[in-house]
């Protein structure tokens, strides 16, 4: 979830997972109640914009946001 390049990432979790077997994740989603969320979202206001290309670790739990993954 947290890393720089996530499509990457999920590329690899499928290339080594065996075949018909299952990834599960568990991921924080915008506007999740959790502390851990809301103090996310605190901080964020008070640090410097992401660099160009930065990809949100919390859209990883946002369905929309995440593109096809080919399988292997």
């Amino acid at each position: 979830m947290f890393a720089p390049r996530p499509q990457d990432v999920a590329h690899e979790m499928v290339r080594v997972t065996k075949p018909g077997g299952k990834i599960v994740m568990g991921n924080w989603i915008p506007g999740d109640p959790t502390l851990v969320a809301q103090i996310l979202k605190i901080s964020s206001s008070y640090t410097p914009p992401p660099p160009e290309g930065f990809i949100s670790p919390m859209l990883w739990g946002v369905e929309s946001t995440i593109p096809p993954i080919p399988t292997c």
